[in-house]
């Protein structure tokens, strides 16, 4: 019992940390320029601490984690709240580290599909064995399914999804044992005891089927942010992208304006990390050299995280293979200047690599979850290299 204080002191101290992080001005700055105008960065904040609460281990992760895992949440439009989407901790066991990752719900690809405005219903559900289920594919397409009402439905047999378009049409996509156990095999979490293939297995089976459904799906600007969430999830769950195409070109003056301020970032010595095509204005960049100073007089931003940030912003804009290269270059770069820690350094190429995995086909026979590297030099000891 003596030992309970103290760690519950450090629990609470936590939690007024990643508080003070989150409702920074920076922070709240780069979450309103994230967030869709009908969602809050107040709310996004509110609703992520909320999750800290009904899940202490969240608390375990740093700042930085948490912050950026919201940043992808507010970048896709889904509230981190349990059913649209979850923040999930993991432990790094190579790092020695807690981080923190933002899985999508299938309820939630399901809400961005709404949103766009091009969707008249979408639906998907998990088949058990008593339940009456039949399908038929081909020039006769029709699906039926009437669960059972009884308290033991038996095992699980079948998943679908189904969307009506508001343009005309129809389609829907049918899993089997044999497809939901492949997909689970090549899982990074299917083995964890407490992994959503074992807490939450109905809901995974109908998730598989809402994914293979975007496949079917159209690549519209409209429907950019479900595609991308279907993106994010692949890219947890399977250290890739599967099958999905790559989501819109963004615009090039928001791609430029974030690449000028990374090659004009600079570490407290003055000394610039040049990338290696020509710098921009520095009149025009802004410097991490000098962070906004917040009025109310709290601590501001730390460099290393305000660095990052906008690198998994760049990161996430990228749309081609060299342009990839040079974001890994410059981690590459911004680790031998100690500008950044070797763990940042690691989670930017680690997101880098899986970016690469949705815009460059892989190979057929390649497993999804064993990638050769394709960016960057984690060793690299040279700002040269």
């Amino acid at each position: 019992m003596s030992q309970l204080v103290p760690q519950e002191q450090e629990m609470q101290q936590r939690g007024t940390t990643l508080a003070k992080y989150l409702g920074s001005p920076a922070m709240i700055k780069r979450l309103s320029g994230a967030l869709p105008e009908h969602m809050k960065p107040e709310r996004m904040i509110r609703v992520a601490l909320t999750a800290a609460t009904r899940n202490p281990r969240l608390l375990e992760c740093s700042p930085e984690s948490l912050g950026l895992a919201l940043l992808t949440a507010s970048q896709l439009g889904l509230e981190p709240n349990g059913r649209d989407a979850h923040l999930v901790p993991y432990r790094n066991t190579k790092a020695g580290t807690t981080d923190c990752q933002l899985i999508p719900d299938y309820k939630g690809l399901i809400q961005l599909a709404y949103r766009s405005g091009q969707i008249d219903n979408v639906s998907a559900k998990a088949v058990f064995e008593r339940d009456s289920f039949d399908y038929e594919l081909g020039s006769n397409e029709h699906l039926r399914h009437i669960p059972t009402e009884e308290d033991e439905p038996g095992n699980l047999r079948y998943a679908w999804a189904m969307v009506r378009f508001k343009s005309g049409g129809a389609k829907f996509v049918v899993l089997n044992k044999r497809d939901i156990a492949r997909r689970r095999k090549s899982s990074q979490t299917a083995g964890r005891s407490d992994g959503p293939w074992q807490t939450h297995t109905e809901a995974m089976w109908a998730k598989s089927a809402v994914k293979e459904l975007a496949k079917w799906i159209p690549q519209t600007p409209e429907l950019e942010r479900f595609h991308k969430a279907v993106e994010q999830d692949d890219a947890i769950e399977f250290g890739g992208v599967i099958d999905v195409p790559s989501s819109p070109v963004v615009t090039a003056s928001k791609a430029e304006d974030l690449a000028g301020r990374l090659r004009d970032a600079k570490q407290g010595n003055g000394n610039s990390i040049q990338q290696e095509s020509p710098a921009e204005s520095p009149a025009t960049a802004e410097k991490i050299q000098e962070p906004e100073q917040p009025a109310n007089g709290e601590a501001a931003p730390n460099p290393a995280e305000s660095w990052c940030m906008d690198m998994v912003q760049l990161i996430a804009d990228a749309v081609g293979v060299e342009q990839l290269k040079d974001l890994a270059r410059q981690c590459d770069k911004a680790k031998v200047a100690s500008q950044i820690t070797e763990r940042q350094h690691d989670k930017l190429l680690t997101d880098i690599e899986a970016k690469g995995r949705a815009v460059m086909p892989r190979k057929p026979g390649r497993p999804p979850n064993n990638p050769p590297r394709m960016f960057g030099d984690p060793t690299a000891t040279e700002a040269g290299h």
